[in-house]
Formats: structure tokens, C-alpha cells, sequence
């Protein structure tokens, strides 16, 4: 409990310095556990050990959210018409496909991602988007891992 206390300031800090050598602390601890960090407002879980986006979205904020942005908006501007549904593939936690939905650029997405453990993390961040907006998550049938569907439909 004093050790959570300690840490509770370091980990709502949004000072990237500082959060990435928390980060790197964490990582050489060999700590194993559930990271959460926000993008706008959306909030992601990751795992700690996470090299690749998990890293990046717990010092940064993803940046995903306005690479997805800017090219939604050279899409419109170029005359196409608005996207109704999303596919991400490779879809990893989801840094790319919730707020493509959450901040309106698309009405649906579809989220796919092979890797079993990171399906989980993909699943856990798109419910909180699900409660909030009341868009209805779609789970796979048995056997078809990997697959998760969410949006208005």
C-alpha cells in the first residue's frame, strides 16, 4: 500500500521524462503487471512489458490518434465519403481503432489481432468505450481467437 502511494504521483504525471524513466524502472525491475495510461479520453491497459506501443502510449500518449485524424482528413478532403467501418489489422490494444470510433472518424471498426495475450488487452480497452457510448461489442464465436468486432451496427 505505501509502495502504490509512493508511486501514484510518478504515474498520473504526465511529464514524459519523467514517465519514461519510470517506464525503463519498471521494465529492468522485471515488474509483470497491467500498466494504464491515457490518450485523450481514452484509456488504455498494457502490459508493462511492452516494448513496442505499450511503451510509447505509457510515456507519450499514442500518438496513433492523430496519425488516424490526418489521414481521415486528407480522405475527406479529397472527396471520399465518410468511413462506416474501420478495419484494423493487427490490431495490437487498440491505439488505432477505439479512437478511430471514439472520436467519430468512423461509425464501426473491426478489430483484429492473432496473439492471443494481447487479444485480452484488445478486448479490456474497447469495453470501457463500449459502456461509455453504448456501442455493442460483438465476441467471436469459440474457436475464431483473435476477432473482435465493436461499434453501432
Amino acid at each position: 500500500m505505501l509502495r502504490t502511494l509512493a508511486l501514484r504521483p510518478l504515474l498520473v504525471s504526465r511529464h514524459r521524462t519523467l514517465r519514461h524513466f519510470l517506464f525503463e524502472a519498471l521494465y529492468a525491475s522485471g515488474h509483470t503487471g497491467l500498466l494504464l495510461s491515457r490518450d485523450g479520453a481514452d484509456i488504455f491497459v498494457h502490459d508493462s512489458r511492452d516494448r513496442g506501443p505499450g511503451r510509447e502510449l505509457f510515456i507519450r500518449g499514442t500518438q496513433d490518434a492523430g496519425k488516424v485524424e490526418a489521414a481521415i482528413r486528407l480522405l475527406r478532403e479529397a472527396g471520399y465519403p465518410p468511413i462506416v467501418r474501420f478495419a484494423d489489422i493487427g490490431a495490437n490494444i487498440g491505439t488505432i481503432c477505439i479512437p478511430a470510433v471514439s472520436r467519430g472518424f468512423a461509425a464501426t471498426a473491426v478489430a483484429l489481432e492473432a496473439v492471443p495475450d494481447i487479444v485480452r488487452l484488445l478486448k479490456a480497452n474497447i469495453l470501457p468505450m463500449v459502456w461509455r457510448t453504448g456501442f455493442r461489442l460483438c465476441m467471436p464465436p469459440p474457436g475464431s481467437v483473435g476477432v473482435r468486432r465493436f461499434g453501432s451496427h
